[in-house]
């Protein structure tokens, strides 16, 4: 993922989020956090602060992810994915390193 600076959109920094391209991504409202999808199905939310190791990481969702959303204050995480389904996962006390978290409804 490349980071453009604001004054000319020169490359700032590049990361490696995803094994695979990034689809999508989306910025928390109120946090320094951004979550990112792959083409591979996952997706994943970093800190500003270390984008070395991501905060969380959410896989098996069936398809790739089309879109990303936070709600207005940023408790919930919307996924829209390619089969034609919106997950919600609860991103509000997303504080270290997890993986494979599951979406609301379970699945």
């Amino acid at each position: 993922m490349y980071v453009l600076r604001a004054n000319d959109f020169s490359t700032g920094w590049v990361f490696r989020a995803h094994e695979a391209d990034v689809g999508a991504v989306a910025f928390h409202p109120t946090q320094p956090i951004i979550a990112t999808a792959s083409v591979d199905g996952s997706v994943k939310l970093w800190t500003y602060r270390d984008l070395r190791r991501p905060l969380a990481t959410f896989l098996g969702l069936g398809g790739a992810p089309v879109t990303l959303s936070f709600n207005p204050n940023g408790t919930l995480l919307f996924v829209d994915g390619q089969e034609r389904t919106t997950r919600v996962f609860d991103v509000a006390h997303v504080r270290a390193p997890a993986a494979g978290a599951k979406p609301l409804d379970g699945r």
